[in-house]
């Protein structure tokens, strides 16, 4: 899937408007609040510009990890790498963010294997994902705004179209049944901004047992 990330960074190479840094400001002051951590480490997957570093407290020790590289020269620890193999040894972080990323990973449950992994004892993981799904007329409106934006965005940045922007869409019982297969949800948030963009869930995951670290450590 190289060829999704470099969609996806020739997407990222676009200078965002000034409307859509207030949204995305707002979601992610909204995520951090959900998070609530005060201290700690935190590895954002798939963290891009990381720019919820602003929100989180100062307490907390961000670090990220993307498979593009930093467009820009890091403040911050970094790495370059996917989901499916986090180059960290065991019980390396206490919290775990991924956010609207979760629909570019290739194989969720070696994700979730490695997550668990790396956790420390009592870490949690914390998802912020879109959903789709027709369950009345305003959802029905969001799902098809969704696909006209979608259309558009494909139509100005010419995709290759073998490489999707989506891996993955996620449903509300997909979504639950993908993360439950290893983790329990201990708290949930929906996040709308307006009635006609689609809802993002906030997900508060803990492992459902201990597990043993045979997937894979890392060395970072």
């Amino acid at each position: 899937h190289l060829q999704e990330y470099r969609n996806r960074d020739d997407r990222r190479a676009a200078a965002p408007s000034p409307s859509q840094l207030k949204r995305w400001a707002e979601k992610e002051a909204a995520f951090a609040k959900f998070i609530d951590a005060t201290e700690g480490s935190v590895l954002e997957i798939g963290c891009g510009p990381a720019s919820i570093r602003t929100h989180l407290a100062d307490g907390v020790t961000y670090f990220g990890l993307d498979p593009l590289p930093s467009r820009d020269q890091p403040d911050f620890p970094f790495l370059i790498g996917v989901a499916e193999y986090l180059p960290f040894r065991d019980d390396s972080f206490d919290f775990l963010i991924v956010r609207s990323a979760l629909d570019h990973f290739c194989y969720l449950d070696q994700f979730f294997a490695q997550a668990t992994r790396i956790m420390r004892p009592g870490g949690r993981l914390f998802i912020e994902q879109v959903i789709h799904e027709v369950r009345g007329p305003v959802s029905a409106a969001k799902v098809l705004a969704h696909n006209v934006k979608d259309w558009l965005d494909d139509r100005v940045d010419k995709p290759d179209p073998e490489a999707p922007k989506h891996i993955s869409e996620f449903s509300r019982s997909k979504l639950m049944s993908e993360c439950g297969q290893t983790f329990e949800v201990t708290r949930s948030h929906e996040y709308n901004r307006n009635w006609y963009t689609p809802t993002q869930i906030f997900l508060c995951l803990e492992p459902k047992v201990e597990v043993t670290h045979s997937v894979g450590a890392g060395d970072t």
